[in-house]
């Protein structure tokens, strides 16, 4: 059976980790050598990838949450980790009503201080889903005309009056959103049946404008509702490798892996109200719902997009309430249909093929910010191009052994 194969492997997995982690600081060590990391990236010459992905697994329910409750009448919240935020403290881009907020959401000490930053950008009687970039610089957000656009000069400085982004749409209310791709700057709205990213062109602050062509980065799993309330989820290289999105059809909200339009969202939460705009803070997957901000916790993963001889970075995310966690990383041959096997790694589910079942190493989270990475170089190679199938199987080090063990998504290494 697929689950006795998998818990054979763990109990390896098991003999290797004291030779992997300092057990007083969780520092990694390599598990892999590079002899070895070659051959495991032979694994796009196998068999061909499936179009089956797995969610995070929810290693906490749903719950309000309290600090947040500050922001009345929510329309959406999202978050940023930005120069100067201290372990566990993002800032936060909310509207409340028709206004828009900008503040610092402490997650480790349950605060929420309001800042002025977003002054500029109100009054407006239509204002709707403020987004920020990763550098804080720029954001944009709805207004019944059409997306607009500001910029500051950093961090913690007030933005600008907004003005109008030249882009040829469809409808209002788009759910505009920043993030960046092979370092260029990019807009990302929804058309309702699919999520499009196109560069935008800041090169004048003031006459911000889409160019190029917009290409789809996701599309909706159903035939009716719409795919809404993209939150790029960033890799560690700073290149958006996934959303935290929403579908109208049921309400409820979705992970997606990668960028890659041909791979589905995954439901991640399916609730009996309106689930929407929302984004991620660490592992805690923060949204609003019945008027209110509401969130879960759940282990993430990203991949990466890469040439060969480029760099892979990995990113994960995991829960833990000591700020002392390990996330697994897996490779295979290809994704399956989710597997939930027996306790306690009932957690989500194992979406990898068992047979071609391959550690590639581990990621220590030692911050109340629960992500953490790691990188490695790929061979020059090109015969290596293809769909490398990863998953990450984390858990909380301080909890009681055997732990509580918690599946991420399933995602891709892509080699071009």
């Amino acid at each position: 059976m697929v689950w006795r194969n998998v818990m054979g492997r763990f109990a390896l997995v098991a003999t290797e980790l004291p030779n992997c982690f300092d057990n007083h600081n969780l520092q990694l060590r390599p598990l892999v050598s590079m002899k070895n990391r070659n051959l495991l990236l032979t694994l796009p010459m196998l068999a061909g990838i499936a179009s089956a992905q797995t969610a995070p697994g929810i290693a906490r329910a749903e719950a309000a949450v309290t600090a947040l409750a500050a922001i009345t009448s929510p329309g959406n919240i999202n978050f940023v980790k930005l120069a100067g935020d201290g372990p566990g403290v993002w800032t936060g881009s909310a509207t409340s009503g028709s206004t828009l907020l900008i503040g610092k959401y402490d997650q480790a000490n349950g605060t929420w201080t309001a800042t002025t930053e977003a002054a500029a950008l109100n009054p407006d009687s239509g204002n709707f889903g403020l987004m920020l970039d990763q550098t804080g610089k720029y954001c944009v957000f709805d207004r019944a005309d059409g997306v607009y656009f500001s910029s500051r000069s950093g961090p913690g400085v007030a933005f600008a009056a907004p003005v109008k982004v030249a882009i040829t749409l469809s409808g209002f209310y788009v759910d505009p959103a920043l993030a960046y791709n092979g370092g260029k700057l990019q807009l990302i709205w929804t058309t309702g049946t699919s999520i499009m990213m196109q560069e935008l062109d800041v090169s004048v602050l003031s006459a911000p404008k889409v160019v190029g062509t917009a290409a789809a980065i996701a599309n909706r799993t159903q035939a009716s509702g719409s795919i809404h309330s993209p939150s790029p989820i960033v890799g560690p290289d700073g290149d958006i490798e996934g959303l935290f999105c929403a579908e109208s059809t049921g309400t409820d909200l979705y992970f997606k892996a990668g960028i890659d339009p041909a791979d589905a969202p995954i439901m991640v939460a399916d609730y009996p109200s309106w689930a929407n705009n929302g984004g991620i803070a660490g592992a805690h997957f923060i949204y609003v719902r019945s008027a209110a901000i509401q969130d879960f916790e759940g282990g993430w993963l990203t991949g990466d997009v890469e040439m060969t001889a480029g760099t892979v970075d990995i990113g994960a995310a995991a829960p833990s309430k000591t700020n002392k966690a390990l996330t697994l990383v897996f490779l295979s041959d290809t994704v399956v249909a989710p597997v939930t096997l027996p306790a306690p790694f009932d957690v989500g589910a194992l979406g990898l093929n068992a047979s071609v079942f391959i550690m590639l190493g581990a990621i220590a989270h030692t911050t109340a910010d629960q992500t953490g990475s790691i990188s490695f170089t790929l061979p020059n190679n090109p015969s290596l191009k293809g769909k490398i199938a990863i998953q990450g199987l984390s858990f909380d080090t301080a909890s009681a052994f055997p732990h509580t063990w918690a599946w991420t998504n399933t995602a891709h290494i892509v080699v071009q």
